[in-house]
């Protein structure tokens, strides 16, 4: 009877000693998700400041364009306090288009959907640009775009194919240019050429120089495109 008494007070005892640990295990357990759950609350805070600063460096920039710059909004037609896009337009010299679009890029994270380029014929120095941008909520990445009509690479003899059209929703055409792909639609402004889309039929798209200047490119293969004269006024 006394060396059963014995085995079990030490059967007794490790089972005293698993029980401890188990609750130790479970107590750090406890500890470490109740860390874990207040760095991602920390976390979650930090990333709601730093998109509420963006955002407000947003409408200040917004607030810029449309006092300096002459420019507009568009509202969301769901949500109409909130702004869905923001256009430019006017006639500067490059140096200040340059400029202006710079400092709309820093703060704005923004999509082209119509961007137009003319000469100033009364100031030959200056060009009208007529641009209308998608806004888009604030990102980590964002990459600068060249929106200005001339480019360093730009020439008049670069080359430029036409490889596909696609009508839907919106017509898009599929360009190569200088050796490059690029999906585009009606009033994207390709720097490359110098040129905007017109505008897209089945087998042609037309093209605007910043000069003023109308080319009718065709499907690379087709010798005679017909072009709607109604469309190109």
């Amino acid at each position: 009877m006394k060396g059963l008494f014995v085995r079990g007070s030490l059967l007794t005892l490790r089972q005293a000693n698993i029980l401890i640990v188990i609750l130790v295990l479970i107590a750090f357990y406890g500890v470490h998700n109740a860390w874990v759950e207040r760095e991602q609350g920390y976390v979650k805070a930090r990333q709601y400041a730093y998109q509420q600063t963006l955002l407000a460096h947003q409408l200040n920039a917004i607030d810029f364009v449309v006092r300096r710059l002459n420019g507009y909004v568009v509202y969301s037609a769901d949500y109409p306090d909130q702004i869905e896009g923001v256009g430019v337009r006017g006639s500067w010299p490059l140096a200040d288009w340059q400029r202006m679009l710079e400092q709309i890029q820093q703060n704005l994270w923004l999509t082209p959907e119509f961007v137009n380029w003319q000469r100033d014929l009364e100031h030959p120095n200056q060009w009208y640009g007529d641009i209308f941008w998608r806004i888009h909520r604030p990102d980590v990445l964002k990459p600068n775009h060249d929106w200005l009509p001339l480019s360093s690479d730009a020439s008049p003899r670069t080359p430029v194919l036409l490889l596909s059209v696609v009508h839907d929703k919106r017509s898009a055409a599929l360009l190569r240019v200088d050796g490059e792909e690029h999906w585009v639609s009606e009033g994207t402004w390709l720097p490359a050429l110098s040129a905007t889309i017109e505008g897209i039929q089945e087998q042609s798209i037309l093209l605007r120089y910043g000069t003023g200047e109308l080319k009718v490119l065709s499907l690379h293969g087709v010798k005679h495109p017909l072009w709607s004269k109604q469309q190109e006024g």
